[in-house]
């Protein structure tokens, strides 16, 4: 997917897990914590962000899509989740707070 600002891959998880995890999560931390956080409304990896648009947008994604279609994505097992503190956008500002292994 190209958006204004980046490039990046949506991740489908058909079976809600994430989901269900930031809405308990979200919730515990209120309640037992009274932490009020934000949990991000879509899974993704970015692996593309502008600094400038392109001078020719239009051939910009021609070029994209020709090399996009020659990818497969395929399914990963998440092995691992990090809990971090997301200061500024795209993780410029943070921390990693700690590392939960699922193996």
């Amino acid at each position: 997917v190209l958006s204004r600002q980046a490039g990046f891959l949506p991740i489908l998880n058909h079976s809600n897990e994430i989901k269900d995890m930031r809405k308990t999560l979200s919730f515990a931390l209120k309640e037992e914590m009274g932490l009020d956080v934000k949990c991000p409304g879509i899974i993704h990896s970015t692996f593309l962000r502008f600094r400038r648009n392109p001078d020719d947008i239009k051939n910009f994604i021609e070029m994209f899509e020709s090399i996009a279609k020659k990818f497969k994505i395929c399914e990963t097992i998440i092995d691992e989740i990090l809990l971090t503190s997301e200061t500024m956008p795209y993780m410029t500002g943070g921390e990693t707070l700690h590392q939960f292994c699922l193996r």
